[in-house]
């Protein structure tokens, strides 16, 4: 589109017919730098330009651009994410949904494309996002009541993106959740523990009720809560025995009812699945009685009923 003018004193000027000047694209330059961002995050827009030798924007250009790490400084175990790859409009290149999962300093972009002169980026840091929730990683497994649950229960604070944030150090809280006991079980041992890199690890959890379809919930502060899987809790040894039906008062000769029933116990009152037999005898005998009918009664799945003793 420009035009030349032809003048000289005295004559009448000439136009040149209409003419281009083209550039030729040669390099590229980064005119909007990475900045330093959370892991996981997408990072504000990184901009490039298709330049020609002289430094101008080739405003044709419609080249592909590629991205890739320049110094990478967690040796390649870091993740860059988004899309790599593109195409100009209007000559500029934009890079607008990276991100980038590891934290570390002093990484650098590299820019591509074919036929150009590359470019670098100014240096940038991954710093580590904020803890927003909780994650149960090590879940709690079925236990016998009374000892300690294992392998020990962990649980990761993490951030929105559920990437581990390896250096809080908060303190997490273990309370039961779902409670099949109704209340009557207790949640014993350590349950408030400061997280290490990130990680609460319980180690001396143990309930005392034997009953089905528990869980745990990890609190902290104002993270978001996790709940456990479900787990189950199994009587421990055979302790004691407990009278559950007791004796009442009849008539002598005539059988005592209802019938006596007697339980197999743990340490922590739970019913046992035990076979053994269970004998009655008079304890406190204020005449000169005698005990009649079945004086020993085996146990069924821990409880032994007997009804036929006067």
């Amino acid at each position: 589109g420009y035009t030349l003018d032809a003048t000289a004193t005295g004559l009448t000027l000439d136009t040149s017919d209409t003419f281009n000047i083209t550039a030729t694209p040669t390099q590229l330059a980064i005119t909007t730098e990475p900045v330093s961002t959370n892991n996981g995050f997408t990072m504000a827009n990184v901009v490039v330009e298709v330049r020609d030798a002289q430094g101008n924007l080739v405003t044709d250009s419609t080249s592909s651009v590629s991205l890739a790490f320049g110094t990478d400084p967690s040796a390649g175990s870091a993740t860059l994410g988004g899309t790599l790859t593109q195409s100009a409009v209007a000559g500029i290149a934009t890079f607008n949904d990276l991100t980038i999962d590891e934290v570390n300093t002093a990484y650098d972009f590299a820019l591509t494309s074919t036929g150009l002169t590359s470019t670098t980026s100014a240096s940038f840091n991954i710093t580590q996002s904020p803890a927003t929730q909780l994650a149960f990683v090590t879940q709690p497994g079925n236990t016998v009541a009374g000892v300690n649950i294992a392998p020990a229960i962990t649980v990761e604070l993490r951030d929105s993106n559920g990437t581990l944030v390896s250096d809080n150090t908060d303190n997490v809280t273990l309370a039961l959740g779902t409670d099949p006991s109704a209340g009557s079980a207790t949640l014993g041992g350590t349950l408030t523990v400061a997280a290490v890199a990130g990680v609460a690890t319980f180690n001396s959890v143990n309930l005392d009720k034997a009953f089905t379809g528990y869980d745990l919930v990890a609190s902290s502060a104002a993270l978001t809560t996790d709940t456990s899987t479900s787990f189950n809790m199994t009587p421990a040894a055979k302790s004691k025995l407990a009278i559950i039906t007791q004796p009442s008062t009849a008539e002598y000769n005539s059988n005592i009812t209802p019938a006596i029933t007697v339980e197999i116990r743990d340490a922590f009152d739970n019913l046992t699945a035990d076979t053994d037999s269970i004998s009655f005898t008079i304890n406190n005998n204020p005449g000169t009685s005698t005990l009649r009918g079945t004086s020993s009664v085996k146990a069924i799945s821990g409880t032994a009923t007997v009804g036929d003793l006067n």
